[in-house]
């Protein structure tokens, strides 16, 4: 059955809610807003830092430097989208992109890595991208990925286009770290349906022999599972099948590649369950179904592949690439786990995912308390990644990482180190217990992040209305708002406290009023004109705006002008 028409349908709706919440001038900037929060796990309000739409953009409409801090190494990643609704509007679901889309991924190439070095014809967005960058490089970050997106609501790249693509790339000496990701209509569809929940119920069969082993806390099963039948749990479930705290690899990387040679090599073919680390699964709660010794059947509930998902996405492309790996078997491990002790074994048993220092914080005892406390008004405090994604309310979820960054740049007087500096947070320990200690309480946590979602809706009004010339304004404070959100959270501070009001008492994390004057968008003006003439006073010839907001000297520029400004 075709499921196409269904499937646009669910995607144009959450694009015209997105649409009206945003009050985008184009539906297709909101399809980026939607495509960008779903690849690379964003907030919907944080999309616009990465937002390079517009004229001069050189066909890159988005452009995400997705960082690894443990690894000091980065992703490039690079979104060319086209929302092509009207022809799914006509019942037309079978376009293909055409060879335009690969020339503007070479126009982008060539202005980060190439020959293309004026900057006469890029807009302001792609500049600054630049600059990030070189900034990264100088910082001694590796460029691990560049990955292109084509966005669309069609079917595939043409194979013309993909001809474009291999002449380009085959000669080119990033090729071995350079990915051409098709992001058509059902690959949209299924990271959205991935993304609205975790929970998978199963029947899954293991052969051969098992082995069981249990304490009072966890029970362990160890046994066999058919290539084909992992493959087929992948094809039902996508991504969803994975814990979605673990990263795996887009692209045939030197592990997959082994993988996929072992599967398809018929001398190797039938060794696998030799040559491979096999996969780990957690469950709620598993039954066995059968009282056979052999070939089992296990009721899995709520089950996650934590470890193999690399073996699951590699078995997929070998059973593409040849048509049959029925002799290909895989080691197996279940463990029946409560939410703490499956975390315990997702983090000990990848070793494709090493345990950040964020995991490592996340069972302090300050961090259960914080989400307890929440919790009982009304909030999820989310310790890990992806804790609540089943929530349907993304308001209600404040994410510690993300409270953390926003806490330091105002209570702590801190924007330059929260921005740019944000792996330190649950790695140092100085930064760290500056943050969460005795003094730390659910008001704070609540002010912080109901100001700071403030804050940014009016950076997108403000925005918004420069862009319809409903308001005048210096157009340097609208190209810098986002860049400056940090400092202007940290100038809202200043002038609370220049007016006389104590901001750690309950009386004013919790009126209304306080939280309410981040929508003061007379307020919000002022204070980043204030950042942008600060800016300017601490620029030198050497240097750009964009390294002015790693200074600590900008803070103290801006906590004497707001000063100034309101006595």
């Amino acid at each position: 059955m075709e499921y196409s028409s269904l499937y646009y349908g669910q995607i144009k709706t959450q694009v015209n809610q997105i649409c009206s919440f945003f009050n985008d001038d184009k539906d297709s900037l909101s399809f980026l807003r939607f495509v960008s929060s779903l690849l690379f796990n964003l907030k919907l309000e944080e999309i616009d830092e990465i937002l390079t739409d517009g004229y001069d953009d050189l066909g890159a409409d988005v452009i995400y430097f997705n960082i690894n801090e443990d690894e000091m190494e980065f992703d490039l990643e690079i979104i060319q989208g086209k929302y092509n609704k009207n022809s799914c509007d006509k019942g037309n679901f079978n376009s293909e992109i055409g060879e335009e889309v690969i020339n503007k991924f070479k126009n982008i190439f060539d202005y980060f890595f190439g020959n293309l070095t004026s900057n006469d014809f890029v807009n302001g967005e792609i500049k600054n991208k630049k600059i990030e960058y070189n900034d990264l490089i100088e910082k001694n970050y590796t460029l691990n990925k560049i990955n292109f997106y084509v966005s669309h609501l069609g079917t595939k790249i043409s194979e013309r286009s993909m001809e474009v693509w291999d002449r380009w790339v085959e000669p080119n000496h990033f090729r071995d770290n350079i990915n051409l990701i098709n992001l058509g209509l059902i690959d949209i569809y299924k990271l959205y349906d991935e993304s609205r929940t975790l929970t998978i119920d199963e029947k899954v069969t293991f052969y051969g022999k098992f082995f069981e082993f249990s304490t009072p806390d966890v029970k362990g099963f160890v046994s066999t599972i058919n290539g084909k039948d992992l493959v087929d749990l992948f094809e039902k479930y996508g991504n969803k099948l994975f814990q979605k705290n673990i990263r795996y690899s887009l692209g045939e990387n030197l592990i997959n590649k082994k993988i996929i040679q072992s599967a398809t090599d018929d001398e190797k073919r039938d060794k696998f369950w030799f040559l491979n680390n096999g996969i780990t699964i957690v469950c709620k709660k598993y039954t066995k179904t059968n009282p056979n010794p052999e070939n089992m059947t296990l009721d899995l509930k709520n089950f996650q592949v934590v470890n193999g998902a690399q073996t699951t996405t590699s078995l997929k492309k070998a059973l593409e690439k040849i048509g049959n790996i029925d002799q290909v078997k895989v080691v197996a491990k279940v463990f029946q786990a409560e939410d703490d002790l499956a975390e315990m074994i997702t983090d000990s048993t990848n070793s494709q995912n090493p345990v950040t220092k964020r995991d490592l914080r996340s069972n302090d005892e300050i961090q259960k308390l914080m989400g307890e406390d929440i919790r009982d008004l009304g909030y999820y405090y989310q310790r890990k990644r992806n804790q609540f994604i089943q929530e349907s309310d993304k308001n209600k979820i404040i994410d510690n990482y993300d409270f953390a960054q926003r806490f330091y740049s105002f209570f702590r007087e801190k924007p330059a180190e929260a921005r740019n500096k944000k792996a330190q947070i649950f790695s140092n320990e100085t930064i760290y217990t500056s943050i969460f200690n005795s003094n730390l309480n659910a008001n704070f946590i609540i002010f912080t992040h109901k100001s700071f979602l403030n804050l940014l809706s009016s950076l997108r009004e403000l925005k918004l209305k420069h862009k319809r010339n409903e308001i005048q304004v210096n157009s340097e404070i609208v190209e810098i708002s986002q860049r400056a959100k940090f400092h202007l959270f940290f100038a809202f501070k200043v002038f609370f406290e220049k007016s006389g009001l104590t901001i750690t008492s309950n009386d004013f994390l919790e009126n209304e009023e306080y939280i309410n004057k981040f929508q003061d968008l007379d307020l919000v003006i002022n204070f980043l004109n204030i950042i942008n003439e600060s800016t300017d006073e601490l620029l030198e010839d050497s240097t750009n705006k964009v390294k002015i907001f790693q200074k600590s000297d900008l803070a103290i520029k801006i906590k004497e002008k707001v000063s100034i400004e309101e006595e």
